[in-house]
């Protein structure tokens, strides 16, 4: 039994995905694009590393300083839709939103769930590898 994609029934962190998915960036679309393809293809750790703590840390001071990144599913075609692979998005760049924005009890709440999706996805990964 494959679990739900908890990140297509929370609701958005503080109600501000909706104006982050409304535009995004072509430098987001490509990051997304990139890591995903280093993460399932090429695997290169070094690789992995540096789209995380370089090019995710300049798209957040230039796009995402104030405001949450846009939701798993307005990038979810730059990855094939990879549960696994979204529930990474969705884990680091609401860890991102923690660290920038103001999170309430509910953004909190949401961030359990958010955990939890992860952990499941790999839990079902790890039983059909």
């Amino acid at each position: 039994n494959k679990p739900t994609n908890n990140y297509q029934q929370l609701p958005a962190m503080a109600n501000n995905n909706e104006n982050a998915d409304a535009c995004v960036p072509q430098a987001l679309t490509d990051f997304v694009f990139d890591l995903y393809d280093s993460v399932t293809s090429s695997q290169i750790p070094e690789e992995q590393r540096t789209f995380y703590k370089t090019t995710f840390g300049e798209l957040c001071s230039k796009y995402f300083a104030t405001s949450p990144w846009p939701s798993p599913q307005s990038i979810a075609s730059e990855c094939n839709g990879d549960p696994l692979f979204l529930a990474l998005y969705r884990e680091v760049t609401h860890r991102h939103w923690h660290s920038v924005g103001r999170p309430t009890i509910r953004d909190r709440i949401e961030g359990w769930h958010v955990y939890k999706e992860l952990f499941d996805e790999i839990l079902e990964d790890a039983q059909d590898g």
